[in-house]
C-alpha cells in the first residue's frame, strides 16, 4: 500500500467504525443491506483518484523501497551468522550456511551502495523541486510587474530607460526602509552597470542627500525592481536624479547634428533679374 493509499485508509476506518457501531443497534435482515451498501460506497470512495506522483515523491519512495530491502537482507544475514556460531565448524549445514553467507554479505555491499544512490536522487529531486517553485514565483513575479508597467505610465524617460512610479517602503522582516520601484529597459540592447539615483529630503522639504541602486547589467525589454535603501530615518520624500551607466550620466536623446549628405539638399533657385 503506498503512503497515498495509507492516508486514505485512515479516514475509511473511522467511517466504517461508525457505521458498524450504529448497525449494531439494527436488525439481521437491515444490517446485511446496510453493509452491502456501505461496502461498495466506502471501496469506491477509499480508492480516490490516482494522483501521479511527483519526483520528489518517486525518489522517496525508491529510497525507502532500497531500505527495506536492506534492512530484510540484514536480518537474514544476522540469522545466517547466529546459526553457523551455534553449530560446530565441521557440521554439514556449515557449508550451504557458508555459501548464503558470502551471497548476503555481497547483496548488502550493493544495497549499500544503492541506498546511498538513492538517497542522492531524492536530494537532488528536492533541490529541483525547490528551483522549480522559485523559478515559478520569478516568473509569476515578473508576469505581475509587466502587466502593472503596461497599465502604469512611466514618470520618468530618458533616452528608452523609463522609471514607474516608486514609493518608501518597509521590510517587514529585517526593518529596513528601501526606496522601491520598476526600471524597464525599452531598448533592444542591453545596458551595463546601470546607476539609479535620487535625491532625499525631510518632512521640512530640505534634501538630506542622495540615495541609489545599481544593476551590472538590464537587459533589452527587461524590468528590473531596484531597492535603494534609506538609512535616515528622517526621510519622507524622494526625487528622481538621474541614470548613469559605464560612460556616466545617461543624457536624453537628442536629434542627430551630423551634417546632411551631400545631394540631400536641394541648390537654392537663381533669383531672378530685376
Amino acid at each position: 500500500m503506498t503512503a497515498a493509499n495509507t492516508r486514505r485508509a485512515v479516514p475509511c476506518r473511522l467511517v466504517f467504525g461508525v457505521v458498524f457501531r450504529y448497525c449494531l443497534r439494527m436488525n439481521r435482515a437491515w444490517k446485511a443491506a446496510v453493509w452491502v451498501l456501505v461496502g461498495m460506497v466506502g471501496w469506491m470512495a477509499c480508492q480516490g483518484p490516482n494522483r501521479p506522483l511527483t519526483e520528489v515523491e518517486k525518489a522517496l519512495q525508491a529510497w525507502h523501497d532500497v531500505n527495506a530491502t536492506k534492512t530484510a537482507n540484514e536480518k537474514e544475514l544476522i540469522d545466517i551468522r547466529n546459526q553457523l556460531l551455534s553449530m560446530p565448524a565441521d557440521s554439514p549445514p556449515t557449508r550451504e550456511l557458508t555459501r548464503r553467507l558470502a551471497i548476503l554479505n555481497k547483496k548488502a555491499q550493493e544495497l549499500a551502495f544503492e541506498e546511498f544512490r538513492a538517497s542522492r536522487v531524492y536530494e537532488a529531486a528536492v533541490e529541483d523541486e525547490a528551483e522549480a517553485k522559485r523559478q515559478a514565483a520569478l516568473g509569476a513575479n515578473a508576469t505581475a510587474n509587466a502587466q502593472t508597467n503596461s497599465s502604469a505610465r512611466p514618470i520618468h524617460e530618458v533616452a528608452g530607460i523609463q522609471l514607474f512610479p516608486f514609493s518608501i517602503a518597509t521590510d517587514t522582516n529585517n526593518g529596513i526602509r528601501a526606496l522601491s520601484g520598476t526600471v524597464t529597459n525599452t531598448r533592444t540592447n542591453a545596458i551595463d552597470e546601470l546607476t539609479l539615483e535620487f535625491d532625499v529630503f525631510d518632512s521640512g522639504d530640505q534634501m538630506l542627500g542622495a540615495t541609489s541602486d545599481f544593476i551590472a547589467t538590464l537587459p533589452g525589454g527587461s524590468n528590473w525592481n531596484f531597492k535603494a535603501i534609506l538609512l535616515d530615518t528622517n526621510i519622507v520624500r524622494a526625487v528622481f536624479k538621474e541614470f548613469r551607466d559605464a560612460s556616466g550620466t545617461i543624457q536624453p536623446s537628442t536629434p542627430s547634428t551630423l551634417p546632411s549628405l551631400p545631394g540631400n539638399t536641394p541648390a537654392p533657385e537663381p533669383t531672378p533679374a530685376p
